[in-house]
């Protein structure tokens, strides 16, 4: 479970005399958790079909690969760290090229907790364990070996995930509510923020955050027109930068991807959400 620093009221601006600086950010760790399937509708059955365009090599004639997919939440699972959401990806239809996806808008299981959303990685959190049969062993002996020894490295890597789960050290994929000027990142680089805006009122920098710089217009990369209620929300980093936009009650509606050095860009949009039936 993730410990949080006691809440305050959210400052929307607030001018610091000495030094003159305006505060319109805040921090995640600030905020009172909100519940995330209020936000995030991660019910199981809910199904949401995108499309995708990843463009690579000379950016001026881009090679170009189209194709549709959808993700389904499959299973819940309660644990003492949280709500364990699980869902499955597929494939559904090939417009061009091939499949080739840059982006985070993979299946990996969620872990929601105190108001956060962390991607757990699918290797030891997956939703059917599959172990090779034992016809492809000499022997049921080895076959026994091969099981505990899967068995023993799923186990040891939930824990070490874990454990830096709990030591701040991983970033979270979302947090709710969201809101204009809100920021996230590992609690360790908040802890950081926090702290240097509390002795030397320094302003966090933006890179290697989330943070939610706007909402509805127009998007960073130009590509689609945001509505009204949804969030824009970015991520900068050396290597260029993410964009997703949120809406709530709905979900992921589109992401952005660009790569700085050997040229890739990829654009993701909702073309349906369907909520399971009820």
């Amino acid at each position: 479970m993730v410990i949080r620093a006691a809440p305050f009221a959210f400052l929307a601006a607030v001018i610091v005399l000495a030094g003159a600086q305006e505060r319109n950010w805040v921090l995640s760790r600030e905020l009172q958790p909100a519940d995330v399937l209020a936000h995030f509708p991660l019910e199981v059955g809910n199904r949401w079909i995108y499309e995708t365009k990843y463009l690579t090599g000379d950016p001026d004639r881009p090679h170009l690969n189209h194709w549709i997919w959808d993700v389904v939440v499959t299973k819940q699972s309660r644990t003492a760290d949280g709500l364990i959401v699980f869902r499955k990806r597929r494939e559904l239809r090939v417009l061009q090229g091939e499949p080739y996806d840059q982006s985070g808008l993979r299946a990996d299981p969620y872990l929601i907790t105190d108001g956060y959303i962390y991607e757990l990685p699918s290797a030891f959190w997956g939703e059917s364990d599959q172990v090779v049969g034992s016809d492809a062993f000499p022997n049921e002996n080895a076959a026994a070996a091969s099981r505990k020894w899967r068995e023993e490295s799923i186990r040891n890597g939930r824990e070490d995930f874990m454990k830096r789960l709990r030591a701040g050290e991983l970033e979270p994929a979302f947090f709710f509510p969201m809101r204009v000027r809100l920021m996230w990142g590992e609690r360790q680089r908040e802890d950081e923020d926090y702290q240097g805006w509390s002795t030397h009122h320094t302003q966090p920098d933006s890179f290697y955050h989330w943070v939610v710089t706007g909402q509805g217009g127009r998007s960073l990369c130009g590509c689609m027109s945001i509505p009204p209620t949804a969030f824009d929300v970015v991520y900068d980093t050396a290597g260029g930068p993410t964009e997703i936009f949120f809406q709530d009650g709905v979900g992921v509606i589109g992401e952005w991807n660009r790569h700085e050095g050997t040229y890739w860009e990829e654009t993701t949009t909702l073309q349906q959400f369907i909520p399971a039936p009820r």
